[in-house]
């Protein structure tokens, strides 16, 4: 008996040191792993409902309607993507700015075009007998040495240039004031010595369009403004169906940024002041 006793005691304490050194070789770490991925999975949540907030959706929201949601996401950008394409061809520019554009910058051919192109404007009016303010010239883009990109002066140049004309063209009788937005200026970093690494600013812009903005105040005819808001707004093949001259139609097709009409009592009923504000809007990197 004693000897069997003895042998079942040594037994259970193999056993019994075996369990406890599975305890201690597998299950052990297997808790703290399980404790840890839980702790990861309640930070993953905290994270996933932070998100949904800033979303716009209520805490926890499901993972059906957050895949509805990401779907819907999907399709809309799709969707935007589709249209910024179609509208592409209405953006652009005529040929002869793309090649001042291509072309390294000169300022003396700027300042040449603007006066050819107050020369021919003033021939026009004169033609039209429209009036022109005397101040035009002040209207027209002006080169800063400061400039980001000077060669968009073309682009200021050409739309003011379009602009002018089609409201002469549709028939207002006097065009009072004509202005530009600035365009951006360059960082002032680039003029001062080389920062370290970290300090320094990215290159580029993190806008993938610029809008040039143009300002125009004229009086006419409530039909000849129409005309014009018309003929600004299209491209000239868009013209056509609308059976207003082909000479009112130009590239790039213009956004109305702002339009305000005035009727002036003095006046005559149907005449009234318009003050436009029109956007060409351009690229800055390749679609």
């Amino acid at each position: 008996m004693n000897l069997r006793t003895a042998t079942l005691q040594r037994l259970l304490l193999i056993i019994a040191g075996g369990l406890a050194i599975g305890y201690f070789a597998l299950l052990q770490p297997i808790a703290h792993n399980v404790g840890s991925e839980g702790a990861n999975l309640a930070e993953l949540r905290e994270r996933l409902d932070r998100a949904t907030l800033e979303a716009g959706l209520p805490r926890a929201t499901s993972f059906a309607a957050l895949d509805r949601r990401l779907e819907e996401l999907r399709a809309a950008t799709d969707a935007f993507s589709a249209a910024v394409h179609e509208s592409l061809p209405r953006l652009e520019l005529p040929q002869e700015v793309r090649i001042r554009l291509d072309e390294p910058f000169q300022l003396y051919s700027v300042l040449n075009e603007s006066q050819r192109r107050l020369d021919e404007i003033a021939a026009l009016a004169v033609a039209r007998k429209a009036t022109v303010t005397p101040g035009l010239a002040a209207g027209l883009p002006a080169y800063k040495p400061e400039l980001a990109r000077p060669e968009l002066l073309w682009v200021q140049l050409a739309t003011v240039n379009r602009l002018v004309r089609s409201a002469i063209l549709a028939g207002l009788r006097e065009v009072r004031e004509v202005s530009v937005e600035p365009l951006p200026l360059a960082d002032p970093a680039d003029f001062g010595p080389a920062l370290p690494p970290a300090a320094a600013p990215t290159n580029g812009t993190t806008n993938r369009w610029t809008v040039i903005r143009v300002h125009l105040t004229a009086l006419g005819d409530v039909d000849a403004i129409g005309k014009l808001l018309l003929a600004l707004t299209l491209t000239p093949d868009e013209l056509k169906k609308t059976g207003l001259p082909d000479e009112l139609g130009s590239r790039p097709a213009l956004f109305v940024d702002r339009l305000l009409l005035r009727r002036n009592q003095l006046e005559a009923a149907e005449q009234a002041q318009l003050d436009l504000v029109v956007g060409t809007v351009i690229a800055n990197e390749e679609p």
